[in-house]
């Protein structure tokens, strides 16, 4: 079968707030949101969140989860995007008893077609994107090891993803914005009282788990994607090229710390495949240290379960 990166960034954003509760902030930027797990936590918790990603599948997470706070999927617009029918071209035929059945990948175009043709909002749009991600994520875990009958047929999935995300949908009264940007380009304009930075690792945009690369290029219709071609390339490095030793990389950091100075509050994530005392000496020559703490997260793995070092530095001005 296929190779399945799951290392993922499993900081804790409870954790995060718990060593932050000394300081005052009412606005936090999240310029590398991904699916929008931190920003959620602390949109929840009463804070202006503002996010950006050059990532179209995360930019949707975001516009689901942090921007949106009332539309929800109408029954109409859940009607069209499960029952309408397209004719299938067998644009993810590639796809096919590598990563999903020919069922699932006519189902994955048929969706695409059909939210694309939604007359809605971008918002209520978002809410489809993402749950055909779950749904995408729910096939290739369970086509992991072997292709299998699902207990849900495609379109059963969908509508309990949809209505799931629909539960998720709140206002905080706060003017919460998501952006599809570089965000190299836009963080020097976004003056949140907070900032936190979850860098994209060492190895970039080829390293990206194939759940979340799968998503991305059904979300550009394509079925391949070379995913470091979606950086805007500069003369200096940027965080999601690929790196081949730690000084290119912290330059990579150094160069987005220089854009967001104005940013009275800096907290940047760590895990132990980074270069931690580089990083620390790095965050110095801009700001006071206020804190820098680990903690060890147990996750599941095929030996058991296993440890991964998470921190975070707070540095203030």
């Amino acid at each position: 079968m296929f190779e399945v990166n799951e290392r993922e960034k499993r900081i804790l954003p409870s954790w995060v707030m718990e060593n932050l509760s000394d300081l005052e902030f009412n606005s936090v930027y999240d310029p590398f949101s991904s699916t929008a797990r931190f920003g959620h936590y602390f949109k929840k918790r009463g804070f202006q969140v503002i996010t950006s990603d050059i990532l179209q599948c995360n930019y949707w997470w975001n516009k689901a989860i942090i921007e949106n706070s009332k539309i929800i999927a109408s029954d109409e617009s859940k009607d069209f995007v499960i029952n309408n029918r397209n004719p299938v071209t067998n644009l993810f035929s590639d796809w096919i008893d590598s990563y999903f059945t020919s069922e699932e990948a006519n189902f994955l175009e048929i969706w695409s077609d059909n939210i694309s043709q939604l007359p809605v909002s971008d918002e209520e749009k978002s809410l489809f994107y993402v749950a055909v991600y779950m749904t995408i994520n729910y096939w290739v875990t369970y086509n992991k090891r072997y292709f299998q009958t699902k207990p849900m047929s495609p379109s059963e999935v969908l509508d309990y993803y949809i209505s799931l995300v629909n539960t998720w949908v709140f206002d905080n009264d706060m003017p919460n914005t998501v952006y599809f940007y570089d965000s190299y380009d836009i963080a020097s304009q976004i003056p949140t009282d907070l900032i936190f930075v979850y860098p994209p690792s060492k190895r970039g945009f080829r390293n990206y788990n194939i759940k979340s690369y799968l998503c991305e290029c059904w979300t550009r219709s394509v079925k391949q994607l070379n995913m470091e071609g979606v950086i805007n390339k500069a003369e200096y490095p940027k965080l999601g090229e690929v790196f081949d030793n730690d000084d290119d990389y912290i330059s990579a950091i150094d160069s987005f710390l220089q854009m967001i100075q104005s940013n009275r509050i800096w907290v940047l994530a760590y895990n132990d495949k980074m270069p931690h005392e580089s990083l620390l000496n790095l965050v110095k020559n801009y700001k006071n240290i206020h804190k820098n703490i680990e903690i060890e997260i147990p996750y599941p793995s095929a030996a058991g379960t296993t440890t991964a070092k998470e921190g975070i530095i707070i540095a203030v001005s």
